[in-house]
């Protein structure tokens, strides 16, 4: 056991996303198919698709941390951002199909993105409403909608948080938040952060508070359980964050519940529009939560399942 467990904790995470910023891998489709299981409903199930996975050795040592606080330590450096090309990438060329075999085995490796791939993809469609379908001379992609708007307003948020310029729009009417009295007292450590990030509230009783006004990206149907969900998920946490990590919290909440939502159709201008913009984010391959946005299926392992190779 660890006597500053919560800093060994945020020293391995940021650790562990330098490294795999670094390298950029991409996930890929698995070689064989899943044994099969219950029968598929219609539609996706709208499930969170940021609910944390619980963790045993987590809970564990929350049990002996103190209450929830702030810490003005900044994190770590992040690593190095890459800049991309939006420039929507030209269709390969008829001659493309008659390539050698030779060709083929120097292509990319589907293990790592290189810069230009993004700015290439063309939308071909959806399925089921929820993943875009894109292709580009490297291969077939599968990009996770909801995950991939998610990445581009978490970064857009940030951004305008950093200059002081988040946008806000007011409530038709205040939403009224009941507190415990120990969510209260994070509360208060969380008020002046929320209120620079677009958020206007003040008290209005004991253990309540009134939100009169939120970010523009989030819906008036969607703060009151954005406000419930980041102060559980917190309190839950309990263990001592950054301003930089609170500031961070604050941004992914607020761009899941403003992000387009699986089961959603889209119009192929619609799917142009989110691969450029995702294409322009510094860190495209995993949603604000780190789940993947993108698979990939490269062009040898399509040769390979036709028996072309």
């Amino acid at each position: 056991r660890f006597r500053h467990s919560s800093f060994v904790h945020d020293w391995v995470c940021d650790t562990v996303r330098e490294c795999l910023t670094a390298t950029r891998p991409i996930s890929t489709f698995p070689v064989a198919a899943a044994p099969p299981g219950s029968p598929r409903s219609a539609k996706i199930a709208e499930t969170e698709p940021h609910s944390p996975v619980p963790d045993a050795s987590v809970a564990a040592v929350s049990s002996h941390t103190q209450g929830f606080h702030l810490s003005k330590a900044p994190l770590p450096p992040q690593a190095q951002s890459f800049r991309f090309d939006t420039a929507v990438g030209a269709p390969p060329s008829a001659s493309a199909s008659n390539r050698t075999l030779e060709v083929v085995e120097q292509s990319v490796s589907p293990d790592a993105l290189q810069d230009s791939e993004l700015a290439q993809l063309r939308p071909l469609g959806q399925v089921r409403e929820s993943f875009v379908v894109a292709a580009s001379s490297t291969g077939l992609w599968l990009i996770d909608q909801h995950a991939a708007h998610e990445r581009v307003l978490f970064e857009r948020f940030l951004a305008q948080r950093a200059s002081g310029k988040v946008v806000r729009q007011r409530l038709l009417m205040p939403y009224v938040l009941r507190l415990t009295p120990a969510q209260q007292t994070l509360w208060d450590q969380l008020a002046p952060e929320l209120e620079s990030a677009g958020f206007e509230t003040e008290p209005f009783g004991q253990n309540t508070v009134a939100v009169k006004a939120a970010p523009a990206d989030v819906k008036a149907e969607e703060v009151e359980k954005l406000l419930h969900e980041l102060v559980e998920t917190m309190e839950k946490e309990a263990r001592g964050f950054s301003e930089e990590a609170v500031r961070n919290k604050i941004a992914a909440s607020v761009a899941c519940h403003a992000a387009i939502k699986i089961n959603t159709p889209l119009e192929p201008r619609k799917m142009e529009w989110l691969l450029a913009e995702l294409a322009a984010t510094r860190f495209p391959m995993s949603c604000p939560h780190g789940r993947p946005v993108i698979l990939k299926y490269g062009m040898r392992e399509i040769l390979k399942a036709f028996h072309r190779i």
